[in-house]
């Protein structure tokens, strides 16, 4: 008999395929957290030798496996432009600079993201945070591109009370501009929704996996602090310095109370989680990078050497509190969860639906089993770091090499 002219078969063995697809969906596919924190630098955190110490990321840090040799883009919209896309700046226009507030210009709609790809595999997918990929129209906001919601600002910077940049009020929740909550510190406001989501998530009995980008603004400027976190960091002299001890205080609280909810809502078990930076810390602004040199802005390793780390479901145990020192760059992740997430990620013919090269190598299995062998000789045995026409510079490590050409920003440090 041919199933294909036979409608009753046919609508049989569509449900059994949908039916063994949400089964695969909702059992096997783990809920994906990926935290990134705003101009953090390497020394930013406890583990890393910060003046002060970040207990729950530490923590979560010292359970997970933490990245030795982990490289970002020097800058805010590069580097969530290559987390998205898996490919490095260059390849669509965004390598020089950053998209400000008045700037007709965004992440082209040729490119595919990663919430896109995890919709496609049943992710409910939200985002809560800083976008900072453009918004000059529609189509190019988040909502958009991929995610189901989205809470935050659409831009680079924004008073952390006030939540306004270049005189403009910027924070939306989806498409719609949120109102009657000035005066409320962003953090507060960005760590209720991801709870609130968690929660709705719980009460809703959805079965389908969760992917939170949680993009927190600090520790960015303008370096803005409850009393609370400022009294904690009485012991730095540096007024700047105490500030930004403060605002990455803040963050590290809001990603306690983020990993305290996803345990009583029982999703813990079931969680991926992710933190990074997005590039170095700026010295005008106490970004602390110590003992690199360099800073954000350019290609020097205290502007690029970034901090990662992974913890939660797929970890093996006897891998907790290692560090994995393959060389690893910020458009692994995308190919690395697609691989969690048990959907193509197109590594084999290094093809983006057909059309664009990634850059970006899946690392699961060397994380996975974090071999010294494997580290020495996994898929990646180099990262360019940038290519900028228009200062006329560029880095690419190879190996063990580095080689940057063209004048750099922060040379001296």
């Amino acid at each position: 008999m041919n199933i294909n002219t036979n409608p009753f078969l046919v609508a049989v063995v569509s449900l059994l395929l949908f039916l063994v697809w949400r089964n695969q969906t909702s059992e096997d596919k783990p809920h994906i957290i990926f935290i990134i924190a705003d101009d953090l630098g390497f020394s930013g955190v406890g583990f890393n030798g910060a003046g002060y110490s970040t207990p729950n990321i530490d923590k979560l840090a010292n359970e997970g496996i933490k990245l030795g040799r982990y490289y970002t883009q020097h800058l805010c919209t590069p580097s969530r432009a290559a987390f998205f896309t898996s490919r490095y700046p260059i390849r669509y226009g965004l390598s020089h600079w950053v998209i400000r507030a008045h700037q007709p210009s965004a992440l082209h709609l040729n490119e595919t993201i990663l919430p896109q790809k995890l919709k496609l595999l049943g992710y409910r997918t939200h985002a809560v945070g800083k976008w900072h990929l453009g918004f000059f129209q529609w189509d190019y906001t988040p909502t958009k591109r991929g995610f189901d919601s989205f809470y935050g600002f659409w831009s680079a910077e924004e008073d952390y009370y006030e939540h306004t940049v270049d005189g403009g009020y910027d924070f939306r929740n989806n498409t719609e501009v949120v109102k009657n909550i000035t005066g409320i510190y962003s953090t507060f406001l960005f760590n209720d929704e991801a709870i609130r989501i968690i929660k709705d998530y719980k009460t809703s009995g959805d079965t389908q996996p969760l992917f939170l980008y949680y993009a927190l603004q600090n520790s960015h400027s303008p370096l803005q602090a409850p009393s609370k976190y400022v009294s904690m960091c009485e012991h730095i002299k540096s007024d700047n310095y105490k500030l930004f001890c403060a605002v990455t205080l803040a963050m590290d609280e809001a990603i306690g109370n983020l990993t305290t909810a996803l345990k009583e809502n029982g999703l813990w078990e079931n969680t991926l989680l992710i933190f990074t930076n997005d590039n170095g810390g700026d010295p005008n602004e106490s970004g602390f990078n110590y003992p690199l040199r360099g800073a954000k802005f350019g290609y020097f390793e205290g502007g690029v050497r970034g901090i990662s780390f992974i913890t939660g479901k797929g970890i093996p145990s006897q891998l907790k509190g290692t560090t994995y020192n393959g060389l690893f760059h910020l458009t692994d992740w995308g190919p690395t969860l697609l691989h969690v997430a048990k959907g193509k990620n197109n590594n084999n013919d290094n093809k983006n639906n057909g059309e664009f090269p990634l850059d970006g190598v899946d690392q699961w299995d060397e994380l996975a089993s974090n071999s010294q062998y494997e580290a020495l000789f996994n898929q990646r045995n180099e990262v360019l770091i940038n290519i900028d026409p228009i200062e006329n510079n560029s880095a690419i490590i190879v190996g063990d090499w580095k080689l940057i050409v063209g004048p750099q920003h922060y040379s001296s440090w």
